[in-house]
């Protein structure tokens, strides 16, 4: 249910709740004055025929003195001949519709009288009304009725609406605090609304953070230990040189070889950082995709037939796309290397592109032995191999495909590993409509 809605109708019901409240609390008050009303009627009768009576009797003088010091004085009018009140009091409306409106609202009708002086008067009654504030002290237990259940219904509300505000709060401080595993719990008779997805979408925050953090520190420990590794054989050849011992040749070389590696390292290490913040060279050209997949084999087949392995292509006709030339070619050129460092030797790396539509399929397939099924998305993150074995037989990194990644996200493509039914890995890459001509 929307917040809207929960809040529209909690609110209205809440209303409807107060009026019949209020509308029942009137009613009882009805009762109760309307059998005190004849009494009090009947007692303000009296004191008008007292005032008739001394107006017959002692003039108008007498009478103005005597109701000018009464309390009660507004519940009697007297005007005379000219419609003029006789204690002077101001009407603010014309005195035909004074007469009008007490005509309407009163039952007692004026009493024609003639004074002591031979004048002609009215005398009006107003039957006095009770204030709201003498109304509400004359029923206390109302009163505490009426602030009790609107004290609930509002107790109600505030924590149904707050609670999980409350609770989010409570939970982003954790966060902050450095506790990633903190969550977001809803409560557990809580309809869906606005909140609960807000719950929901900070859980999601919360998740990828976690996982974000993790990465980096698994990053880190990789980084270190890939660059102390050939650091340490470099110090074990060094402590190994003797001058003019025939051997030390080979481990100079050697020395040579891992300085060779670290640098390869932080090449793509340098290059991973940039593709993680923003692609620099963000020129697009152009390009036949099977023409640069061309160019890439007959640059790999070297590496490949010194490694005893082959290429395999079948590419379909010309397809043009927009992209950048040296960033698409790194990409392709890493998935393509590290299914040669995979492939078992006397087998193949096979490479298709066909046409799907508006967009271009290409895809990479090895001969080795696949990823386990729950990894196949993980071997896009930096330094990830599958196991935790360190080993150098493959002589990679673990950044090829991340690179590679990167740089198929940056052209609005996708790129996908799967299992192939009999052996072997597959890469698929797609590059979508808007980057076709």
């Amino acid at each position: 249910m929307r917040f809207f809605i929960k809040l529209f109708f909690a609110f209205w019901l809440t209303m409807i709740l107060m009026g019949g409240l209020i509308a029942w609390t009137a009613d009882h008050m009805r009762d109760t004055f309307e059998k005190r009303t004849p009494d009090a009627i009947l007692a303000e009768l009296r004191v008008r025929d007292q005032l008739m009576e001394l107006l017959v009797g002692e003039g108008v003088e007498r009478l103005r003195s005597v109701l000018s010091a009464r309390s009660d004085q507004e519940q009697y009018l007297v005007f005379d001949e000219s419609g003029q009140d006789i204690l002077g009091r101001k009407v603010m409306r014309p005195r035909d519709k004074v007469f009008l409106d007490l005509e309407a609202r009163h039952p007692f009708q004026p009493q024609e009288v003639i004074s002591k002086e031979g004048m002609n008067y009215r005398i009006w009654m107003r039957p006095k009304r009770p204030s709201l504030f003498a109304i509400m002290v004359s029923f206390p237990w109302l009163l505490a009725l009426m602030i009790a259940l609107s004290g609930v219904v509002v107790l109600v509300l505030a924590v149904h609406f707050t609670q999980p505000i409350q609770r989010l709060r409570e939970t982003s401080l954790r966060l902050a605090a450095g506790d990633l595993s903190a969550r977001y719990l809803p409560g557990s008779l809580r309809l869906p609304d606005e909140l609960s997805c807000l719950g929901r979408d900070f859980n999601f925050m919360a998740e990828r953070l976690d996982h974000l953090f993790h990465s980096h520190k698994r990053l880190i420990r990789d980084i270190s230990h890939e660059l102390r590794s050939p650091l340490a054989r470099m110090r074990v050849a060094i402590e190994m040189i003797h001058p003019g011992d025939s051997i030390s040749a080979d481990h100079l070389h050697h020395v040579e070889q891992e300085m060779e590696r670290l640098n390869i390292l932080i090449g793509q290490i340098l290059t991973l950082s940039r593709f993680e913040t923003i692609l620099e060279d963000d020129r697009h050209d152009w390009i036949d995709v099977n023409g640069l997949i061309e160019a890439l084999v007959v640059d790999v087949r070297f590496e490949a037939d010194s490694m005893e392995r082959t290429v395999v292509k079948d590419l379909c006709g010309e397809m043009v796309i927009r992209a950048n030339v040296e960033q698409l070619r790194s990409a392709l050129e890493n998935v393509i290397r590290n299914a040669l460092r995979h492939t078992p030797k006397g087998s193949s790396v096979f490479i298709t592109t066909r046409a799907e539509g508006p967009g271009l399929t290409i895809q990479i397939r090895d001969q080795g032995r696949g990823v386990p099924e729950d990894q196949l998305e993980s071997i896009f993150l930096p330094f990830y191999r599958v196991g935790e074995a360190r080993d150098r037989e493959d002589g990679g990194f673990g950044l090829g495909l991340a690179i590679a990644s990167r740089v198929i996200e940056h052209h609005d493509g996708t790129i996908r590993a799967s299992n192939h039914e009999e052996k072997g890995l597959i890469i698929t890459i797609v590059l979508p409509a808007p980057a076709l001509a």
